[in-house]
């Protein structure tokens, strides 16, 4: 309870009670006990009492611009309530315990309801979720306002929030945060609400932006090259036999019947202990960079797993669309229409939409301003050279075209950002075995704010899906250059 003050406490026992005027008192403060005793548990450091108050304080500041205040209350109050760090399914269990504490209050079935659907769309990864729900939309900015906080504040959150994952490893954990603030930045809104979008999208970039340079720079000044745990501590084959079935598992690729004896054991140890286990790249770029290999190659029934496994690691169904629009510039947009119907399989079968959006009335001359622009912020003077030189008149027949509407369009497209595209190119290169495109985008994914390392790892991750051959070639490309 080290950022809660009595008075916080006080004032959210007494707008705890003003919700429950009939009920018995005792049992209703039972209730409360108990969700007091969750938020100043061990370990708690953001997600506690100060978080809280702070958003009955924000929820109260709105006004009459709620529709339902009350569910918005109950759900603050149970939002959090369930916060273990490594569990995927804290805001589903909150919700849970929402619903069966509120029925023993006698709570009517459709607050409850509401209150449910409230604390579960707190995971924020719903992003398919179009905005048009007045309250959860303005609930889900209350959550996220503390992203635009003054400096100051923002720091003592990401410091609150690394002492509450203070049991992974600073390697780990960087990579893992620095995953999540690229998640944000790429959105292209952060806050759904129109005013509150005018009001925090600035400061909260900012931060994050900070936040993320600061990861980078730990990270760089932390290792040195080739020298890592992960290779003087190898685990013993049993145990990353084991780790690899549980990370497959997390993944949600089911074992099934297995097709060749001692498959799995080997696929547990070399594909996921073995690579998707591997620091330096987060496992939603790792799933980038898979998807965009099997979708060059046009290998389907693991595209359609993999869809799956990238909807769980928080990617959403139009960034995983335009990893297979990005990808088709380079194998052919019938992959990327072939991909696209396998992984709106996946979508239809999860209840997932993808909004329509309008057509782009961009000119051909600003097409052609933009690609250039992008070209050159991606390359330096390594764009116009060898095929996009612009004095040669054979390729000059062709890639004109290639920066319209290759840097033009595609690189400014909405779904993912320069540094996720980038992935995309890098992954789908190697997969492919071009080796020139690969020695040139991988130079300039430096530029886009991929580390030297996630460059090695975003090949090395195509190993099991293009060959091991192929991810060699890649990284004998890339010492070239990097």
């Amino acid at each position: 309870m080290t950022r809660t003050h009595d008075s916080e406490i006080a004032d959210a026992t007494c707008r705890w009670l003003e919700h429950f005027p009939r009920k018995p008192r005792a049992e209703v403060e039972a209730v409360l006990a108990s969700l007091f005793t969750a938020y100043t548990a061990p370990g708690r450091h953001y997600h506690d009492l100060a978080h809280i108050g702070q958003l009955l304080r924000l929820a109260a500041l709105e006004g009459d611009r709620w529709i339902d205040r009350r569910s918005i209350d109950l759900a603050i109050y149970f939002h959090d309530a369930v916060y273990e760090i490594g569990r995927r399914d804290n805001e589903d269990a909150s919700a849970r315990l929402a619903v069966e504490a509120l029925t023993r209050l006698g709570v009517e079935e459709a607050t409850r309801e509401r209150v449910a659907q409230l604390i579960e769309a707190t995971a924020h990864v719903q992003q398919n979720r179009p905005p048009g729900d007045h309250d959860l939309d303005r609930f889900l900015d209350l959550d996220l306002s503390i992203l635009a906080a003054p400096a100051e504040a923002y720091e003592a959150y990401a410091a609150a929030i690394r002492r509450e994952y203070e049991v992974i490893p600073d390697d780990a954990y960087r990579t893992g945060r620095a995953s999540i603030l690229r998640s944000f930045l790429a959105r292209p809104r952060l806050f759904r609400c129109d005013d509150h979008h005018a009001a925090w999208d600035a400061p909260a970039r900012a931060n994050l932006d900070r936040e993320l340079a600061s990861l980078i720079a730990e990270s760089e000044r932390s290792q040195t090259p080739r020298t890592k745990k992960i290779e003087e501590e190898r685990m013993s084959r049993e145990k990353q036999r084991a780790r690899g079935q549980e990370l497959r598992a997390e993944l949600g690729l089911a074992r099934g019947k297995e097709q060749v004896p001692g498959l799995d054991d080997f696929l547990a140890e070399v594909v996921y202990a073995g690579i998707w286990d591997r620091p330096g790249l987060a496992k939603p770029d790792r799933a980038i960079c898979t998807l965009a290999a099997l979708s060059v190659l046009q290998r389907l029934v693991p595209l359609k797993a993999m869809t799956g496994s990238a909807l769980d690691l928080g990617l959403t169904p139009r960034n995983i669309l335009e990893v297979f629009v990005q990808v088709g510039l380079y194998a052919g947009f019938v992959t990327t229409e072939t991909s696209a119907a396998v992984a709106h399989e996946v979508f239809a079968a999860r209840g997932l939409k993808v909004p329509a959006e309008p057509a782009r009335t961009d000119s051909h001359e600003e097409l052609d301003r933009l690609g250039r622009e992008v070209m050159a912020k991606l390359h330096g003077e390594r764009g116009t050279q060898g095929y996009a030189a612009p004095g040669n008149a054979i390729t000059g027949e062709l890639y004109p075209s290639a920066i319209r509407y290759g840097y033009g369009e595609l690189w400014s497209r909405p779904g993912l950002d320069h540094r996720q595209r980038m992935l995309c190119a890098v992954a789908g290169f190697c997969a492919m075995g071009l080796e020139s495109q690969l020695k040139k985008f991988g130079q300039s994914a430096l530029n886009v704010g991929l580390t030297r390392q996630e460059i090695i790892e975003a090949v090395i991750q195509t190993g099991p899906y293009g060959g091991f051959p192929r991810a060699l070639n890649g990284l004998a490309n890339l010492s070239e250059v990097l």
